[in-house]
């Protein structure tokens, strides 16, 4: 990162220290370099650089009114409007009067974010180009029934720095990268999907050719599916589709999700809402994300958080509003979202958004099975690669859809049988978690950039209806 913000940070800062009304203040910068290659057709399409950096000021006066404004202008002008745009905003939006911002506490961790191999090559992009275009290429090559690849790749070096009135000032910097490709098989008679993804903090860990392989494999073997019947079924999950899973289960215990739309798991910390053998938690140095840090985005260090501990539901994400407003303190997870641009989905823009609860870096403990073994103690079943469309349809009850589409097999008798036709998931989602009967190791899976450590699972007992 070439420039260096952090002097109009300091300059926000002491020109809101001037407001007289003004009880506290924050101010969060967020800078990205980005490489965001995209592809389809079996060739690049788009691959360009994105150097991006803004400032977001949040005020609050002792009255509670709270406000907030970003501006990706650093000339004086821009910063001093957006400080009278989070006073206007404070008019309007009170909180209870106790609300402060983070205190400064120093991380108790070790961890580095930071790969230098990764950001060099952000800056040579025609070795990632390269890089890509080969993959595309063993993909076409898999198999003669590949007829298409596609797929987007992000390389990002990012860097925060946080100062409040409160004597907060902290900064740090990571990279991150995630890939994903899909597969396309076709013959005259059918077409079929297959994908791989995965993520980390260094470009070693980059292993394209490994994601080509296993894309095209669940294309080719998804051909020429036949329809299922309407019934319930053991379904094993690969950790792609689980992956999707898990990330809609959590958001069941978001504290804002709760008090709109989602209320199912509100008051019941201390609750059994899962099979025993659900173990779930939430941990930066362990799952990569574009907002990995030892701190949230508030400054607050983050946690090995247990989510669910033997199906027992034990804690939700809370940063320092929702602590507040439950009078106890942040665990870390307060974070400001992603944001996308047109077709490319990207990390970047933190600064347009205030901080709110969530859990970025969601794992699943393993519980020591595989895939075989679920296989061979499945009677009537479906392996599911990858689950399309899913979300919840009520989150007052739970009730839970998705398409199985791509990498879907009928077991019987302890056997794979052949590919089946696209069919549609209609259940539960907390009696699909209380169903969990074996747990196989986890891995780096998921679908856009919302990937998580997950391991294999096999479900005993789900509702499945033929499209």
């Amino acid at each position: 990162m070439n420039e260096d913000y952090s002097e109009r940070l300091e300059y926000a800062i002491n020109k809101t220290q001037k407001y007289k009304d003004i009880f506290q203040i924050e101010a969060f910068l967020g800078e990205n370099n980005l490489l965001t290659i995209r592809s389809a057709m079996g060739k690049i399409l788009e691959s360009k650089v994105i150097q991006d950096a803004g400032i977001g000021i949040r005020i609050l006066k002792e009255d509670g009114g709270l406000g907030f404004s970003s501006t990706c202008d650093f000339s004086d002008e821009a910063i001093i409007k957006s400080i009278d745009e989070a006073l206007a905003i404070s008019k309007f939006r009170k909180v209870d009067p106790s609300y402060s911002f983070a205190v400064p506490r120093k991380s108790q961790r070790n961890a580095n974010f930071y790969d230098k191999q990764l950001v060099e090559a952000i800056y040579e992009y025609d070795n990632l180009n390269e890089t890509i275009n080969q993959a595309l290429q063993e993909t076409l090559e898999f198999h003669p029934a590949i007829k298409e690849v596609a797929g987007p790749a992000h390389f990002v070096e990012y860097k925060k720095h946080i100062i409040n009135s409160n004597e907060v000032d902290l900064s740090e910097k990571g990279t991150y990268w995630n890939a994903e490709l899909m597969a396309i098989a076709e013959t005259s008679l059918d077409r079929r999907e297959g994908s791989d993804s995965s993520a980390g903090f260094a470009v070693k860990e980059l292993n394209l050719s490994q994601m080509a392989t296993k894309a095209g494999d669940m294309a080719v073997k998804s051909l020429n599916g036949k329809k299922v019947d309407a019934g319930t079924y053991e379904i094993i999950f690969s950790p792609m589709s689980m992956s999707t899973f898990l990330g809609w289960f959590v958001m069941l215990t978001n504290p804002q999700n709760q008090e709109k739309n989602m209320p199912l798991l509100k008051d019941k910390i201390g609750g059994m809402i899962a099979s025993e053998r659900f173990i779930i938690g939430n941990d930066p140095l362990k799952v990569a994300s574009p907002v990995s840090g030892l701190y949230d985005d508030e400054g607050t260090p983050t946690e090995d958080i247990i989510i669910v501990e033997n199906g027992i539901f034990k804690t939700m994400p809370l940063d320092t509003f929702y602590a507040s407003k439950f009078q106890t303190r942040s665990n870390g997870s307060g974070y400001r979202l992603a944001r996308g641009s047109g077709m490319t989905n990207y990390p970047g823009q933190l600064y347009q958004s205030e901080p709110i609860p969530i859990f970025p870096s969601i794992y699943m403990e393993g519980g020591g099975s595989d895939v075989e073994r679920m296989i061979e103690s499945t009677r009537k079943g479906i392996y599911l690669d990858f689950l399309h469309y899913a979300y919840i349809t009520n989150g007052g009850t739970g009730d839970y859809t998705g398409i199985l589409r791509q990498g879907t097999f009928l077991i019987e008798s302890g056997e794979i049988i052949y590919p089946i036709k696209k069919c549609r998931l209609m259940d539960n989602i907390i009696e699909m978690a209380k169903n969990i009967e074996l747990i196989g190791e986890p891995k780096i899976a998921g679908h856009w950039r919302d990937m998580r450590l997950v391991p294999p699972v096999k479900i005993s007992s789900v509702d499945i209806i033929p499209y």
